[in-house]
């Protein structure tokens, strides 16, 4: 029987950000470092919509935006209360959190921070970290 390896390049990812700039600035870095499946979301409203049709191996959320935000997203997906599963990697985007939000973010379980801006090699770091 042939076994098939996903590469780490080929999972499935989730930008979360709602600053256009930031959210393509992130995604290209990714696209130019080779990785294959990277999908956008300007909301978590958005990327919670997204979950219905599609399976994601990582999300990479921002934690500062309007309605529901980063940690909610995170509480959302750990609590079983979205399509994916709870055990489904996340990595929280910051430019600045309080050591109380990412206290949260650790007591959910995130997978790893990224400080904006985000560098090419941290990035990929904090991905196979994950």
């Amino acid at each position: 029987m042939e076994r098939f390896v996903t590469t780490i390049r080929e999972k499935r990812i989730l930008l979360v950000e709602d600053h256009q700039f930031i959210l393509n600035v992130i995604h290209d870095l990714l696209k130019s470092s080779g990785f294959k499946n990277v999908d956008k979301a300007t909301s978590a409203e958005l990327a919670l919509d997204m979950m219905i049709n599609r399976q994601y191996d990582l999300i990479i959320t921002d934690i500062e935006m309007e309605e529901i935000n980063g940690i909610e997203l995170l509480k959302l997906i750990r609590s079983g209360k979205t399509p994916l599963s709870p055990a489904t990697r996340v990595i929280i985007l910051t430019s600045h959190a309080s050591t109380q939000v990412l206290g949260t973010a650790i007591a959910l379980d995130a997978n790893g921070f990224l400080v904006k801006p985000a560098k090419l090699d941290k990035t990929v770091e904090k991905i196979h970290e994950a």
